[in-house]
């Protein structure tokens, strides 16, 4: 995943964040996910909107974002349009760390660019549905069964005669 080069809303400039203080943090921003995540528009507007808080040197940061994810139905290969809604909830600290949980960043600026991406990857749809109960597409003739039935005669799956046995 990468960002639209200029991601400088990805950066928060902690030099005047106070121990014990808190600051607003909103932006919009544009991503751009690999060619592996099969979307019909890999390009992603997010908003994201929160605070990030000083406590003894670390800045816990709490981020909650919105878009929208353009992909086929997995059933029907209709195009759907998916809300993401998902929260970056991260610890960073400007001193080398032993715990793995802890972001570590150098100067008066933290880059969230790589946390905000794990967080969004973490909570990526699994699967793309256009409507619950979707028929999809018949497998003989290709029709989308969600507009009409096409009338092809399924072919019985042998996998199951061991089923019918049972039964008597």
């Amino acid at each position: 995943m990468t960002s639209i080069p200029g991601y400088a809303s990805m950066k928060i400039n902690v030099a005047d964040l106070r121990d014990n203080a808190s600051m607003a943090i909103s932006f919009d921003e544009t991503i751009i996910l690999p060619d592996e995540y099969l979307l019909t528009d890999r390009v992603v507007f997010l908003s994201f909107a929160g605070n990030i808080c000083k406590k003894n040197n670390l800045y816990i940061l709490n981020l909650e974002a919105k878009g929208r994810l353009s992909a086929e139905c997995d059933f029907c290969l209709i195009q759907v349009k998916q809300p993401i809604v998902f929260t970056v909830s991260e610890i960073f600290s400007g001193y080398e760390s032993d715990d793995e949980d802890i972001w570590v960043f150098h100067g008066d600026t933290i880059d969230i660019f790589e946390a905000v991406r794990m967080n969004m990857l973490l909570n990526f749809p699994s699967s793309f549905i256009c409507k619950a109960g979707c028929k999809g597409l018949c497998p003989k003739c290709g029709r989308n069964l969600n507009e009409k039935d096409c009338g092809c005669q399924p072919d019985p799956d042998p996998r199951f005669d061991i089923l019918k046995e049972l039964r008597r």
